[in-house]
């Protein structure tokens, strides 16, 4: 499997992706990461003509394990374009409810919690301890922090961070292109391409 990115993500993730592929991973940085555990061990592509050679020779599938939400976008469109397929990457310890779904991309790291009639879209990462409760609806290209909560029936658009800890009360809309901060609590809707930050947010 050929996992894009080296650094921060991977490393948190790398022993579920272990745990998953039997330790025949391959990974992706073209940006001369420093060494650690996972450089020091496991192969390491950074040219497309290389990523290119890997797909022909081991199959198209490929995992984004890297952060931001228009990092996400350009990769999913890079490496589908040199003949990958984005896949969808779910940790062992995450509660994902069959009753969910999601489209191709996806990320769902260790711990976090998907309850019943959730949907999440392209490309999104739902990172660790984060809980989407029931019915909400997750955007394209989001990012989700670690611990933030979101209460039923919760929307976002596309292209949404939602900081560390941060609270989306249920119902609550948050538009397009949007930055939650960091412990923020959403308690009224949230138009495009805005900054929202501080209990109660604003």
């Amino acid at each position: 499997m050929l996992i894009l990115g080296s650094g921060g993500l991977a490393l948190q993730l790398i022993d579920e992706f272990e745990k998953a592929f039997a330790e025949q991973l391959v990974f992706w940085n073209d940006s001369g990461p420093e060494e650690n555990i996972i450089t020091r061990k496991y192969p390491l592509i950074s040219t497309d003509a290389g990523v290119k050679e890997h797909f022909e020779k081991n199959g198209p599938d490929f995992i984004i394990a890297i952060g931001g939400v228009h990092n996400r976008e350009k990769l999913l469109a890079r490496f589908e374009s040199l003949g990958g397929s984005a896949q969808t990457f779910i940790a062992s310890s995450a509660s994902v409810s069959k009753y969910s779904t999601m489209e191709k991309g996806v990320l769902i790291s260790t711990n976090a919690i998907l309850e019943a009639g959730v949907s999440v879209g392209l490309a999104t990462l739902i990172n660790t301890s984060a809980v989407i409760t029931h019915e909400c609806t997750i955007g394209n290209y989001n990012e989700i922090a670690p611990m933030a909560t979101f209460g039923g029936k919760a929307v976002t658009g596309d292209f949404v961070f939602i900081g560390l800890n941060a609270t989306v009360l249920p119902k609550i809309r948050i538009g397009a292109h949007c930055t939650v901060g960091a412990g923020a609590v959403v308690a009224k809707d949230a138009a495009s391409y805005t900054t929202i930050k501080g209990v109660p947010a604003k």
